[in-house]
């Protein structure tokens, strides 16, 4: 991945996800999160900033829970 996630179109970012793991539906995951976030926060207001990073590391944590639970299952 050479370019900053942040300057990826998600186009690039699909292209970078593995086939098996259903990137169309994925990619238009990410893209409906944002579209969602994007119209409820507000973007000058640093503390919803903030939250809001806690509230997608909080999902990460459980999605990486989720993946320490595959692998112990395979």
């Amino acid at each position: 991945m050479a370019k900053k996630l942040s300057k990826m179109t998600w186009a690039d970012v699909q292209k970078e996800m593995s086939i098996a793991g259903s990137p169309e539906k994925i990619a238009q995951l990410g893209i409906d999160v944002l579209e969602l976030i994007s119209g409820r926060i507000d973007g000058t207001n640093r503390a919803e900033l903030t939250n809001t990073e806690l509230m997608l590391q909080r999902i990460l944590a459980e999605i990486k829970l989720y993946q320490r639970m595959y692998d112990k299952s395979h």
